[in-house]
């Protein structure tokens, strides 16, 4: 079979391109099947994940989990040496670890959640009073701007009747919820047996993760090439102290704003220290824009009791955002994750768009672990241009098809030399002539 009249040095350059062609209507077939059959593989594809949970929820614990056994295990015991040493530290690591998870799950069952519904419930309670309250004072200043005061007139905006139609359409939504008391339960039963398999799994990672790590590296050498094992090696540990990083400076500048934001409040005799604490610390990890609601809620808060007050927290706030961001930020992370101001603001936006409040967490951490491998890849071949790059691919494939011939050749060799081996075995060990 031939594709071109010129002649061909190659023998298998028509095999090649009748490959390629295969590929490609292999492709568009997959993509048809994939759109007339889209809701059978939407639900195929949502039974898998359901499955699959449970493992998902064990690597992501044994993630987070692991942070604080490695900080553990590095403080304790350090100059120990052997065996029972390793085993000892990586127990006494893990208990004081499970100790902190356990904390930690306290403090926010009884600390953080409860004030966060209690900031709910009086932002509900006084959303309506507030906003009454904003339109009679500007209704008693407009004769301050005249023009002003015509414009409004042309316009009637019951600000109380628009606030109390959307609590009403909040409260609707919770008794249609409440409603289905028993999916509820169902559900909240099976996410606490999953949650739990995942605890078990991620324990189990953390107390063998050399040897699991041992043996992937094995089945890795086996199956890839020695450029994809680098290049995987290099992202996972870009990754690894990326996603490190960020989680620990997301965490410490949480707890430092919603500490600080509570002492601070106490002392300034601000209403509301606890509630607007906590609600800014937990909002705060939202990147971007978690502050700015945060305090946006705290605000409105506080200036239902007095407007003066809210002010003097705006001014506290801003302060202590600067300090945090510019000062502890950038002790706590350093420079693994240095993602510039316009990617971080892609990243959340992108990240919420498809997998919300989950993909607005991960985004940055992701978008960042791009971005420093991009980073290197740049800093190390900084004369790189286009024609050089389609050179060195071009190169990079020859080579490849160079070592796949010689091995092809090896492979014929080598079989060659086995029928003849067995061909003279035969011959030799021919039938005997008949008497």
């Amino acid at each position: 079979m031939s594709f071109s009249t010129r002649p061909n040095p190659d023998p298998r350059a028509d095999w090649r391109r009748l490959r390629r062609l295969l590929l490609v209507a292999l492709g568009l077939l997959a993509g048809a099947l994939i759109v007339r059959f889209a809701s059978g593989i939407a639900h195929w594809l949502g039974g898998l994940l359901r499955i699959l949970r449970p493992l998902a929820i064990g690597l992501i614990l044994a993630y987070v989990f692991n942070l604080p056994v490695r900080f553990f295990e590095r403080h304790l015991l350090p100059r120990a040496e052997g065996k029972r040493a390793r085993t000892l530290r990586r127990a006494l690591s893990m208990v004081l670890s499970l100790l902190l998870s356990l904390g930690c799950a306290v403090l926010i069952v009884q600390l953080i959640i409860p004030n966060i519904i209690n900031g709910i419930n009086l932002i509900a309670a006084r959303a309506p009073e507030v906003a009454e309250s904003l339109q009679l004072w500007f209704e008693e200043r407009l004769h301050l701007m005249p023009w002003l005061e015509k414009w409004i007139g042309q316009i009637n905006i019951d600000w109380g009747g628009i606030v109390r139609t959307l609590l009403s359409r909040i409260i609707e939504g919770t008794g249609n919820v409440l409603g289905a008391a028993g999916m509820i339960v169902a559900g909240t039963f099976r996410v606490l047996v999953e949650v739990f398999l995942g605890i078990m799994l991620a324990l189990y990672i953390v107390a063998t993760k050399e040897d699991l790590a041992r043996k992937f590296g094995r089945l890795g050498a086996i199956l890839l090439p020695q450029s994809w094992r680098a290049f995987w090696r290099r992202a996972i540990d870009t990754a690894d102290q990326v996603f490190s990083a960020y989680t620990i400076g997301q965490l410490v500048t949480a707890a430092v704003l919603g500490i600080v934001t509570t002492l601070g409040m106490l002392v300034l005799r601000i209403p509301y220290a606890g509630m607007s604490g906590t609600v800014l610390g937990v909002s705060s990890l939202i990147p971007l824009f978690g502050t700015y609601i945060g305090g946006g809620l705290g605000m409105f808060m506080i200036a239902t009791v007095n407007p003066i007050q809210s002010l003097i927290y705006l001014l506290f706030i801003v302060i202590l955002q600067q300090i945090t961001g510019d000062v502890i930020y950038p002790r706590v992370v350093g420079p693994r994750v240095g993602l510039p101001g316009f990617w971080v603001l892609i990243a959340v936006l992108f990240g919420g768009g498809l997998f919300g409040i989950v993909g607005i967490l991960l985004a940055v951490p992701v978008f960042a672990t791009a971005y420093r491998l991009l980073g290197d890849w740049l800093r190390a071949n900084p004369d790189l241009t286009h024609e050089e790059f389609r050179r060195r691919w071009r190169a990079r494939q020859a080579a490849r098809y160079a070592v796949r011939q010689r091995e092809w050749a090896e492979a014929a060799d080598s079989l060659a030399g086995a029928e003849a081996v067995e061909a003279a075995e035969a011959d030799a060990d021919g039938p005997a002539e008949a008497p």
